[in-house]
């Protein structure tokens, strides 16, 4: 009761966590793979200044459809763009990009029971991709802003060794998630990144944050 008239939606636990590792001052926003849009409602509801980009239109129209449904169309842009090459008119910087990057979904077996798997080429493919959304997102990153990468994935490939590829070969360095950030799931903190494996009521995930930094 009460969703078709848009005074809730519906998010796993685990996805809720990367929207929660944004820094108070973190005010202008950009989500970079932003549909079906509850992490754009999450960060409006919020008060942030956030704007969306999706590759795919009809995810995006998801995301707008569900903007509309809780009365946030008109206060948050959704663009159908390529988050590895978008960036804010004006070459503007932002204070933070949340990259919730397309990836196996592996930890999303429990709801997801045709979840494929990736090996090979194809998973070289899309860590490729992963690194080019948040190359993007660094360089439309306020030096001293944030980036946060999450994935709904369990494989090191896309996680563990993502993040030391994009402390290496990026402007970026590690800014540690503090147990108070992720109530409720503090037992999945480890050195500052979360991963979260699935369980009866959550799906498995991965959170990371970075702070921009000039090299």
């Amino acid at each position: 009761e009460g969703f078709s008239e848009g005074r809730w939606w519906v998010q796993d636990p685990s996805s809720t966590l990367p929207t929660k590792c944004l820094r108070e001052e973190d005010k202008k926003v950009v989500d970079l793979c932003c549909a079906p849009g509850g992490k754009l409602m999450q960060m409006r509801d919020d008060g942030r200044d956030v704007v969306g980009v999706e590759l795919k239109g009809k995810r995006a129209e998801k995301a707008k459809e569900n903007l509309r449904r809780v009365g946030m169309e008109g206060e948050v842009n959704v663009h159908v763009e390529d988050g590895r090459v978008w960036r804010p008119a004006g070459a503007e910087v932002v204070d933070a990009v949340l990259v919730d990057a397309p990836c196996s979904s592996t930890g999303t077996g429990r709801r997801n029971s045709d979840v494929m798997g990736y090996e090979g080429e194809d998973l070289k493919e899309l860590t490729q991709l992963q690194f080019e959304l948040v190359e993007n997102a660094a360089g439309m990153t306020k030096v001293g802003g944030t980036i946060v990468y999450s994935t709904c994935s369990l494989l090191r490939e896309e996680n563990e060794d993502q993040v030391e590829r994009f402390l290496k070969e990026l402007e970026l360095e590690l800014d540690p998630i503090e147990a108070w950030e992720v109530k409720g799931f503090e037992d999945c903190l480890l050195k500052g990144i979360v991963r979260i494996w699935p369980g009866d009521d959550r799906d498995g995930f991965f959170v990371s944050r970075f702070r921009r930094v000039k090299k």
